[in-house]
């Protein structure tokens, strides 16, 4: 991974179907001038074990060898601490070598800088060195500009509700390189109708900004009449307003998956919900 010299491959498996793994890898007709086995005797899951980090386009793995003063502290106790650090996936633990190797993630550099040369690195009671292999020629740091091509997801908002959806599609395609249409994505000129469905056919995904607005609106009540035409329920997220109380929320919308706006982590919970049902489509 290292600037295209080093490459780290985590084989899982049983011994013997990691020893066939090493047999191709050492084939005569591979370019590794040499391989350095880090032998893992425990797996500790870290501190954003559950993160979807990895999945968005922004984000960058790395793993960083540690070096552990095993002369002051054992193994078992710097792992663990090791592990809590937040953007740590998993720590593998090599007694032999007495090291540790830490998955990393990061949503992007400050917060990849901030997880090695910070937090890793100050723990200098625990860590004598770290070596970091990083895919530097493949890091995004920033994510590519949806295309031109039909959208992903189509969110379905009354007008007085746009700045809500404008500024969730923003942040889903800076995520994941995903294309997001509004209403306020139609041409100059073009016929608001035939636009509109044009594009409620052909995203994969449906989100229904719920509030009073729209729940008064005939050209959202359209909308969500022709998506759950075509849609399977579980491609439609309804993010309910905060102003607007569960109980009025007709069952039509209760039925289907719904996030309260006002939830702390109510973008988390329509990340994951993007996630999970992308992977059902591919």
């Amino acid at each position: 991974m290292y600037s295209g010299v080093d490459v780290v491959a985590v084989l899982e498996g049983t011994p013997e179907q990691i020893e066939s793994a090493y047999a191709l890898v050492r084939a005569k007709d591979t370019p590794i001038s040499e391989i350095e086995r880090f032998t893992v005797d425990e797996v500790v899951p870290g501190a954003s074990s559950g993160s979807q980090e990895y999945v968005l386009r922004t984000s960058c793995t790395a793993f960083v060898r540690c070096a552990i003063r095993t002369d002051e502290v054992i193994l078992d106790y710097a792992a663990p601490i090791l592990a809590r650090i937040s953007g740590v996936r998993r720590a593998f633990v090599n007694k032999q070598c007495d090291e540790v190797m830490l998955e990393v993630v990061g949503r992007d550099k400050s917060s990849f800088d901030e997880a090695v040369m910070s937090s890793i690195q100050s723990e200098w009671s625990v860590v004598r060195s770290t070596r970091t292999l990083i895919a530097i020629n493949g890091m995004r740091w920033s994510a590519s500009s949806p295309s031109d091509a039909d959208p992903t997801i189509f969110v379905s908002v009354a007008s007085s509700d746009a700045h809500i959806a404008t500024s969730l599609a923003k942040r889903l395609e800076g995520d994941l390189g995903i294309s997001c249409w509004t209403y306020l994505d139609i041409p100059v000129g073009s016929t608001w109708t035939s636009e509109v469905d044009h594009s409620l056919k052909a995203a994969l995904l449906h989100i229904m900004v719920v509030s009073e607005a729209a729940l008064a609106s005939g050209e959202c009540q359209r909308e969500f009449g022709a998506i759950r035409e075509r849609s399977l329920p579980e491609d439609i997220c309804c993010l309910v307003h905060p102003d607007l109380d569960f109980r009025d929320v007709a069952l039509r919308y209760r039925q289907l998956q719904c996030i309260p706006m006002g939830d702390f982590l109510s973008y988390s919970h329509v990340l994951d919900w993007v996630v999970r049902r992308l992977h059902r489509v591919e």
